[in-house]
């Protein structure tokens, strides 16, 4: 199973890569490949399901086994959600096709990465069962929180600047707030991690 989320990690890394060159080139034709990518990773997290209840069914675990089982269930549809976020912000790319970016779109480059190292750093205190690494996600989750506000305070200023703007500036909030919610399911991964180990849950404050 931990082979099956490690090729998981890969594909989703790869659709936020391409999604990220599709929009940063204002490349349209990206938006195909990434619908079939997001396909993809659905089905392998549908095959992922169908092993992981078996093996309940078969074995009928409990305790720490039960809650692993459990966790990856849950994981897969935080993965799930992470690729139809990256094919919905590659909707937004024909939006920018007429009139380009406003500015240089450097913020949203930076969100993409710390949001795939905090599904990277998700599926590797699962992997490894490392709670302690799980918590660490909270702290980067502030990191992607504070990006999109730099975001929202950019694009108001453009959007201020010239009515022209306004339609491209609510486009380029829409990407920041998929962004963010990505960041969050790596948070919810972390947290169900916590529990998988730990048997508790995660104080949310």
């Amino acid at each position: 199973m931990n082979k099956d989320l490690e090729i998981l990690l890969k594909e989703l890394e790869d659709i936020m890569d391409i999604t990220l060159n599709s929009l940063i080139n204002i490349d349209v034709s990206g938006i195909e490949r990434i619908k079939n990518m997001d396909i993809n990773i659905y089905h392998k997290t549908k095959e992922i399901e169908t092993k992981t209840i078996n093996m309940i069914l078969l074995y009928s675990p409990f305790a720490k086994d039960l809650r692993k089982l459990i966790t990856i269930l849950k994981i897969i549809i935080d993965i799930d959600r992470i690729g139809r976020y990256s094919y919905d912000i590659s909707l937004l790319i024909p939006a920018f096709a007429e009139k380009g970016h406003l500015g240089k779109p450097e913020i949203i480059p930076k969100m993409v990465e710390q949001t795939k190292k905090m599904v990277r750093i998700a599926i590797e205190s699962f992997i490894n069962e490392n709670a302690e690494l799980a918590e660490t996600l909270q702290k980067e989750d502030d990191v992607v929180d504070q990006l999109f506000s730099r975001l929202e305070n950019a694009i108001l200023s453009y959007m201020i600047q010239d009515n022209e703007n306004l339609e491209r500036g609510i486009k380029y909030m829409l990407i920041g707030k998929y962004l963010e919610r990505m960041a969050d399911h790596a948070v919810n991964m972390g947290d169900n991690v916590i529990y998988m180990i730990k048997g508790e849950r995660r104080i949310k404050i």
